[in-house]
């Protein structure tokens, strides 16, 4: 294995495992970005094992790997302060406030970050990332019990927004859409599917303030 590799996808590799990563991680320190989407079998020990020897990294997608929990990533986040770019933990359904809370303080240059699915994450740590990763261009929250209070923090601090995803985000309401429209000027893409409190009136008005925005939604006009 080359110990310059600077980039790694081994997305759905449904074999490979914590002792793989370890090895991975170990004789590639020069790693830049890893991609481990769908690798099912990878855990703890094995972001533990990236957070020690892959320190470089600028982006990481850990996304369905549903046995990586704050156990590690709050290591992890420590370990690539600084650098972290881009992070996608879909569906990891072992990730907490805890997690976020790590990221938002020691993380601040990110820019893309995606935690669809991850149905425990809250307004704790949410608005807390919201309010110091000032740099977020790509926003994925969908599913999480995300409310309008992330979203007034996200609006006054997210002028680089310009994509977000809150499909499925039940507490959502046209108060916090409201906020979204009027303070991200770079908004171009906003998923609002499954968002029952979210009403067409608050569409229409997002559409007003940011005619270039796409935006998705299954409110049927009456």
């Amino acid at each position: 294995m080359s110990t310059s590799l600077t980039r790694l996808d081994l997305s759905e590799c449904a074999q490979l495992d914590d002792s793989g990563v370890s090895v991975i991680a170990s004789q590639c320190r020069t790693l830049q970005h890893i991609f481990l989407r769908r690798c099912c079998l990878v855990g703890d020990v094995g972001v533990q094992f990236l957070a020690t020897y892959c320190t470089r990294l600028e982006s990481v997608s850990l996304c369905e790997c549903l046995r990586v929990s704050e156990k590690s990533l709050v290591p992890l986040f420590a370990a690539l302060r600084g650098n972290l770019r881009y992070l996608s933990l879909v569906k990891c359904v072992w990730v907490r406030d805890a997690s976020l809370k790590a990221l938002a303080r020691d993380c601040r240059k990110l820019g893309y970050l995606n935690v669809r699915g991850c149905a425990a994450l809250s307004d704790h740590s949410l608005h807390r990332v919201f309010e110091c990763c000032a740099r977020l261009h790509s926003v994925d929250v969908g599913r999480c019990r995300v409310t309008d209070t992330s979203l007034i923090t996200l609006a006054q601090h997210g002028r680089c927004l310009q994509k977000l995803g809150l499909r499925g985000c039940a507490r959502v309401t046209d108060e916090g859409l409201r906020w979204v429209a009027e303070g991200c000027a770079r908004l171009s893409f906003v998923n609002m599917q499954e968002c029952p409190q979210v009403t067409l009136s608050a569409i229409r008005q997002l559409r007003l303030h940011r005619p270039e925005c796409v935006v998705e939604h299954n409110i049927l006009a009456l």
